[in-house]
């Protein structure tokens, strides 16, 4: 007995040191990538010198008689703040991801490659002016004396590997990327422009809002290019159930996750209540509650010519639902008469 007690005493005094070295390791990796910005730095290339003053967010203000110390400044500052997202930015321009996050990423790297987005860069700077050129440079020596003199950001130091030295050539790239990256959905944007020259406002659609049966990409497309697009429930019976297996028809279904599923995993129907579709539109696709609202009451009530419903004005039928500021359900007024919820449930 005596013998297991310490065998125990000694597992559990191992464990907490165990603890205690990785919290201590932690600690250390986290600090020991904070950047001093109250130490006075000496850089080279600087001609009569600059300053960089930090207020009280860490935003650097930076001060400089000429171009050239004041590119050094801001290239030094930047590498202190913004290192690793520089470096993992680089290796997207360059195809190079794999190297460092694994064998999963080299069909990302094999299209990032096809773009040749360096091969595009040199030729850009073959055309540059003396004036850009230096800065360019002046930039890139800001960044190389941080990498050289200065703790590396902690994603380095976990991923095991020194960032390479920044180039002119670098800083060209990035801008290539960020003019194809912001670009991308213009070919998206200029088919909704075309497609609503199409539609008309008596166009309408009908969606389920669950955020299963239909991606939210597709949903946010489909909400600007029909105006009258409206949000249907398509619930089962076993939508106010717990979760467990139903019987729909013939079949035996399992209702989990949000959703109505065949035993295989295909959908075979929805859960969904009218305000938690409210909500999805809300929160999950951040529309606005009016528009929102209009896509679960109005619209609908237009489709089947019921003109005296889905609005608040005088003579409409007076069928409200009264939510809370986080769209739950707290009353229901019928024909101006509140139900009692509690009976229907």
């Amino acid at each position: 007995m005596k013998i297991i007690k310490r065998i125990l005493l000694g597992l559990a005094v191992l464990v907490v040191l165990v603890i205690l070295a990785g919290l201590f390791f932690l600690k250390n990796l986290q600090k020991s990538a904070i950047p001093d910005y109250n130490k006075d730095v000496k850089l080279g290339g600087v001609i009569t010198g600059a300053s960089i003053l930090r207020d009280s967010f860490g935003i650097p203000h930076i001060e400089a008689q000429n171009e050239n110390d004041l590119y050094v400044a801001v290239g030094f500052a930047m590498a202190q703040d913004r290192l690793w997202q520089m470096d993992l930015l680089r290796r997207v321009t360059q195809g190079r991801l794999s190297e460092i996050l694994g064998k999963e990423q080299v069909n990302t790297d094999l299209l990032l490659r096809s773009l040749r987005f360096e091969e595009k860069s040199e030729k850009i700077m073959d055309g540059l002016s003396p004036d850009i050129k230096a800065a360019l440079e002046a930039f890139s020596a800001g960044v190389n004396q941080y990498m050289a003199y200065h703790p590396l950001p902690p994603e380095f130091k976990i991923l095991g590997y020194h960032p390479e030295p920044w180039q002119p050539v670098h800083s060209v790239n990035l801008i290539g990327y960020m003019a194809w990256d912001l670009s991308s959905g213009w070919g998206m944007e200029l088919l909704l422009e075309q497609l609503k020259t199409k539609t008309s406002a008596q166009q309408i659609a009908e969606l389920i809002p669950d955020l299963l049966h239909v991606h939210p990409g597709a949903m946010r497309v489909a909400l600007r290019a029909v105006p009258q697009l409206y949000c249907v429930t398509d619930a089962t019976a076993a939508a106010a159930m717990p979760d467990g297996e139903y019987r729909l028809g013939r079949q035996v279904v399992s209702k989990c996750g949000g959703g109505v599923r065949l035993p295989d995993g295909t959908l075979a129907g929805s859960t969904l209540t009218m305000d938690q579709a409210l909500r999805n539109l809300v929160d999950g696709l951040g529309l606005g509650l009016r528009e929102a609202s209009a896509c679960v009451s109005t619209h609908a009530a237009n489709y089947l010519g019921l003109n005296d419903r889905g609005v608040l004005r005088s003579c409409a039928l007076a069928d409200v639902v009264v939510l809370d500021a986080r769209l739950r359900l707290l009353q229901v007024f019928v024909e101006g008469c509140s139900v009692d919820l509690a009976a229907t449930t």
